[in-house]
C-alpha cells in the first residue's frame, strides 16, 4: 500500500509494544530499590535495559508510532 505510509499496528506489534513499556518499567523499579539493583546489576540487566531501549526506538521508527 503505498499510498497509505501509517501502516496500523496488528494485534502482535501492538502485544511487543506494550511488553517492552511494561518490562521497562519493570527494569526502572528493580532499579530504585537497593536490593533489587545489586541483584540486577549481577545479573547483567544493564545490557538488556539498553536492548530493549533500542528495540522500542526501532519499532517507533518502522512503525511511525
Amino acid at each position: 500500500m503505498p499510498r497509505n505510509k501509517k501502516k496500523p499496528l496488528n494485534w502482535l506489534d501492538k502485544t511487543l509494544f506494550v511488553l517492552m513499556l511494561l518490562v521497562i518499567v519493570g527494569m526502572i523499579v528493580a532499579l530504585s530499590v537497593a536490593d533489587g539493583a545489586k541483584l540486577y546489576v549481577l545479573l547483567g540487566g544493564g545490557g538488556l535495559l539498553v536492548l530493549n531501549l533500542l528495540f522500542v526506538l526501532y519499532f517507533a521508527r518502522r512503525n511511525r508510532l
